[in-house]
């Protein structure tokens, strides 16, 4: 999946990251991400400044975690979410994706970048 978005297009979206590089850790996955400089997220977020909406974090977060995981449903909860620092466009970031080791269907997500921890939290697929 290196070299791919997200998304099930073969077409490259302008709402999903590229998927540089996929390495497994315990319990889950490491994905190396680009955001698009010029992904639709960052018209009109905001003028001037352009920085990624949380909420963009987020589905790409569940995105990550249904390629990752085999997940075919959003997830039924999130829990502790938390966004620490802005994204902007071009940027590099690194997704960790595991599983709770308690409760598989429990996802714990981590965006870094440059080490740094800038948002995260935790997808709970369970019913």
């Amino acid at each position: 999946m290196t070299g791919h978005n997200f998304s099930a297009e073969s077409e490259p979206s302008r709402f999903h990251p590229l998927v540089i590089t996929r390495n497994p850790v315990p319990r889950g996955e490491r994905l190396e991400l680009a955001v698009p400089p010029d992904s639709a997220w960052f018209r009109g977020h905001f003028p001037g400044r352009p920085i990624l909406p949380g909420v963009a974090e987020l589905g790409w977060a569940i995105a990550g975690a249904q390629l990752v995981f085999g997940y075919h449903h959003d997830p039924r909860h999130i829990e502790c979410l938390r966004f620490r620092q802005p994204v902007i466009p071009g940027e590099r970031l690194t997704l960790l994706l595991q599983a709770d080791p308690h409760c598989a269907e429990r996802i714990k997500f981590q965006y870094h970048r440059s080490g740094e921890n800038i948002s995260g939290g935790t997808l709970c697929f369970d019913s």
